[in-house]
């Protein structure tokens, strides 16, 4: 749905070898499923501009590796400005991702960039993966700042992100196509 959050989906395992018709009749079955959720996707993007001034794009990207495919569901948009206030022409940008790793779980992410400045936000589902990530908080940050860029924030928490309030709440939430004639 256009103003859902990213939900993180598991991994999926790689298929053994097989007959090559067999193989190919697999692949083809695979990519007509990625073709179907990519004009999914589509759809949910293609608000008008009038509706939604700040452009919305959702995406999966699927990673493959020798133990199968991990799944990222992903969410960009320019955030909605919050007033004159703000300093020169730069808006924010907000990427969030969310997948389900299996060394990991549930990860959420959500990254504001503003210019040369950047918070970033994990969320997992245990105490123990929270640690793992904290430990390793300081190497993202000397990464991003090897960059150019300002770390204003940098954190991990337990639980699932926050429902931010979003500007266009009371639009129609309807179908986005009616299989109905």
């Amino acid at each position: 749905m256009p103003n859902s959050p990213p939900t993180p989906q598991a991994r999926t395992p790689v298929t053994p070898m097989m007959h090559l018709p067999m193989l190919l009749e697999g692949l083809r079955h695979q990519v007509e499923r990625s073709l179907a959720r990519l004009v999914i996707h589509q759809l949910s993007s293609s608000e008008r501009a009038e509706e939604t001034p700040n452009p919305r794009w959702l995406l999966e990207l699927a990673l493959r590796g020798e133990q199968g495919a991990d799944i990222i569901h992903l969410r960009l948009e320019r955030e909605a400005r919050r007033g004159q206030q703000e300093t020169g022409d730069e808006q924010a940008w907000k990427a969030e991702l969310a997948m389900d790793l299996p060394e990991l779980g549930p990860l959420h992410v959500r990254i504001v960039v503003k210019g040369d400045s950047v918070s970033t936000h994990f969320w997992v589902k245990s105490e123990e993966v929270r640690l793992r990530l904290a430990d390793a908080l300081p190497q993202l940050q000397k990464n991003l700042e090897s960059r150019q860029l300002q770390v204003t924030i940098l954190n991990c928490r337990t639980g699932t992100p926050p429902d931010p309030k979003r500007p266009d709440e009371d639009q129609p939430n309807g179908p986005w196509i009616d299989s109905h004639a």
